[in-house]
């Protein structure tokens, strides 16, 4: 059966015919890494912070922990030096925020076994002390057994490591956005303080970018952190000085580029050349008030591409939008808010897809819609909407893996569900909704990204828009293979 779209407006196609999703089984080859499932994999390593030895943040390799169980840390304030489980003693500069590596004499998993610590300028005591710290690891249950910490978002890899940034919800105390990193895939651990060791108004960690030979990422308060080596966080100017998402990042002729949201602040695209001085190139226009959350940057056939919408809804009915530019200064939005539908409130998630730019929405009436464009001015739908049923409402990523692109959606009632298409029109059902796990637990396909020859999709469990039965459990972590 196909679905007829008509859309009669400059820049969309005016007569495209939209074939409806299959129904083929959903592939069986998902596998739990974070989950509540028995046969997750997935491993999650933690250390109990320094409380005597202020100023030092402590973290462990991704993978060869050293010695579970308790260790000391110990601060030797006339020689200046740190050691670990009385290891080699490190010299330090208490003056200077730097990282440094401490090893241990042996026990760990490999020999000696090592751990990171963060030295923030001046946070170190005036006297010698040393810290009991105990080094755990677990089972990687859901939310890494935090039932709040229920939502993945952006990522990226850097030295070796893939960074995963976090939504952490729930009652006081206040909980604050983290990230966590991993080699594998499967073994877990904190790549951040937690907050970034700043402000407890840090919610979550949106995303990542590598510039310059540093790590990137922008949180939900508006603010921007950095790191040259993994360890040692700092923060940088945000671009607009007001406390709205940094949602994503791309560079752009040389140039790092960010998307920050609006909600009653003037919020679009800007630029910096050194990471630090940002200038506004774009803001969404004020006559659409409705336009205030931003989503992903993403370039295709020579140009940069910024999308915006109104998540949900909440500031009244109004199209998602896109706008381009060539040269990083002069922006085009879209002909046709909604890709001529204002039922699409929001445009988010991109992936360019044999030689065509794909974009998905969110429609809570109609359910969820892909468009995709091969000049980046004409646009025509290329799934149904909802991927045939309406629950489907919204469309979070878009990804191609093993020469398929992949879309994740979100489903309150259901569970979410991975849609997938060789050829970028006809899509099929590829994960059982919620990955057969009760629909509270997995609502959103929030995030995708690829690792060591796996698709990793992030799951949310948020109970915040969800059914009153809903239960809180934590984020889900699932992978599939290439070879699938």
């Amino acid at each position: 059966m196909k679905l007829a779209a008509t859309i009669a407006a400059a820049g969309l196609s005016l007569a495209v015919a939209v074939p409806a999703a299959a129904a083929t089984p959903a592939p069986a080859a998902w596998q739990p890494v974070v989950s509540n499932n028995p046969a997750r994999i997935g491993m999650y390593d933690t250390i109990s912070q320094p409380v005597s030895t202020t100023g030092v943040f402590a973290e462990l390799p991704t993978t060869d922990i050293p010695a579970p169980g308790p260790g000391s840390l110990t601060w030797n304030a006339a020689a200046e030096s740190l050691s670990w489980r009385n290891g080699p003693a490190v010299t330090v500069n208490p003056a200077v925020s730097a990282s440094y590596t401490l090893r241990e004499p042996g026990g760990g998993q490999t020999s000696p076994a090592t751990i990171d610590v963060a030295v923030t300028a001046g946070g170190l005591p005036a006297q010698s002390t040393s810290d009991t710290l105990t080094v755990t690891r677990a089972p990687a249950s859901a939310g890494f057994g935090d039932i709040y910490r229920d939502t993945p978002r952006g990522s990226a890899l850097f030295r070796g490591n893939l960074y995963l940034g976090f939504e952490v919800s729930g009652p006081a105390p206040l909980h604050v956005g983290e990230v966590w990193r991993t080699a594998d895939g499967v073994t877990w651990v904190p790549g951040a303080p937690v907050g970034f060791s700043a402000s407890a108004h840090v919610q979550h960690v949106d995303t990542f970018i590598v510039f310059g030979g540093e790590l990137y990422a922008g949180t939900d308060n508006g603010e921007i952190w950095r790191t040259s080596d993994g360890t040692l966080w700092t923060q940088v100017p945000s671009p607009s000085g007001n406390d709205e998402n940094v949602t994503a990042f791309a560079i752009f002729h040389g140039l790092l580029y960010a998307n920050q949201a609006a909600n009653g602040h003037p919020g679009g695209v800007f630029r910096t050349a050194n990471g630090t001085d940002w200038s506004a190139v774009f803001t969404y226009p004020a006559s659409q008030p409705q336009l205030e959350y931003t989503h992903d940057l993403t370039l295709f056939a020579g140009s940069l591409f910024s999308q915006v919408g109104s998540y949900k809804g909440f500031l009244g009915p109004g199209g998602g939008d896109l706008a381009s530019s060539a040269d990083g200064t002069t922006w085009q939005a879209l002909a046709q808010p909604g890709f001529g539908d204002l039922a699409n409130t929001d445009i988010s998630g991109f992936a360019v897809f044999r030689g065509a730019l794909y974009a998905g929405t969110f429609n809570p009436t109609q359910g969820a819609q892909v468009w995709r464009t091969t000049d980046g001015q004409t646009w025509q739908q290329v799934a149904a909407n909802g991927f045939g049923d309406p629950g489907n409402t919204v469309v979070h990523e878009l990804i191609v893996f093993g020469g398929q692109l992949y879309a994740g959606t979100e489903n309150d009632v259901e569970g979410g569900e991975v849609w997938r298409t060789s050829d970028g029109t006809h899509w099929s059902l590829a994960s059982v909704p919620g990955f057969g796990e009760p629909h509270s637990q997995v609502m959103r396909i929030r995030t995708f990204f690829r690792l060591g020859g796996y698709l990793y999709a992030g799951g949310e469990d948020d109970c915040e828009v969800a059914p009153a039965a809903c239960q809180q459990n934590g984020f889900e972590l699932w992978r599939l293979s290439s070879v699938n």
